[in-house]
């Protein structure tokens, strides 16, 4: 999970229930709940673009969120690449 902008964007819609934002508590504690089973898996890396975001994510999960800035830089290509 890669927060672009704004963390709570994710109660709107990370599930199949009616869409909307809505400052349902539930939602924000569902939503929570997702993202620490998430980081809990092992399998998973959540991050925000900015300090601003990962620090506001930290609050609410009560855990260590890393930044990984957006990089809009054309001139760069990248190819990865793994052992199969």
């Amino acid at each position: 999970v890669h927060a672009s902008t704004r963390y709570e964007m994710g109660r709107c819609f990370s599930d199949a229930r009616p869409q909307g934002c809505s400052d349902d508590p539930e939602r924000w504690e569902e939503w929570n709940r997702k993202l620490s089973t998430l980081m809990s898996s092992g399998r998973n890396f959540v991050a925000a673009n900015n300090r601003y975001d990962a620090r506001y994510m930290q609050f609410f999960l009560g855990r260590r969120v890393e930044t990984v800035p957006s990089l809009c830089d054309k001139r760069l290509s990248w190819f990865p690449r793994r052992k199969e």
